[in-house]
């Protein structure tokens, strides 16, 4: 009886102990979650959004956290990699993609930085693009073309418990 009384209470204490642990797992990944949808959301304004003439997307990418600095805060950027012809220059690329606008990530405050960058080589960094690493995989492969990165990126947000932001 006494053994009973004892296997019971173990029960309990394993019971309340892994409902613990998955409330806490549950708890950490939401944030998480909630943080992917806003980069889905952020993101598909450029990945939908009509291209200039002559340049083909070959990549798109999204990332979300710290992206750059020191601290904890929640970074948003959408990336395209666009290929064009030599006649397209960067500075066409910029005027055409600065006359869309950009809804922010989450807050209304906030301002999209819209940043067109050549790419000659895989590995990518830019001023807000750090802290993780990017590299292109269809990159340098026809010399006939060039290559720019259109990156929309919107940061600065409280980094809650999404563990990718601190």
């Amino acid at each position: 009886m006494k053994n009973k009384k004892i296997f019971k209470s173990i029960l309990i204490v394993i019971g309340i102990m892994i409902t613990f642990v998955l409330t806490l797992i549950v708890f950490l990944n939401a944030n998480m979650l909630y943080n992917d949808l806003i980069l889905n959301s952020f993101s598909k304004q450029l990945y939908e959004c009509k291209i200039p003439e002559e340049t083909i997307i070959i990549e798109k990418h999204k990332l979300c956290g710290k992206l750059y600095g020191n601290g904890n805060g929640t970074d948003f950027a959408a990336i395209i990699l666009l290929q064009t012809n030599f006649e397209t220059t960067k500075k066409q690329v910029e005027e055409y993609y600065s006359s869309l606008n950009f809804n922010p990530a989450k807050g209304k405050k906030h301002t999209v930085e819209i940043i067109v960058e050549s790419v000659e080589q895989p590995d990518f960094i830019n001023g807000y693009i750090v802290n993780i690493p990017l590299k292109f995989q269809t990159i340098l492969k026809n010399k006939d073309y060039q290559y720019y990165a259109v990156v929309i990126f919107d940061g600065g947000y409280s980094a809650g418990f999404d563990l990718r932001s601190n």
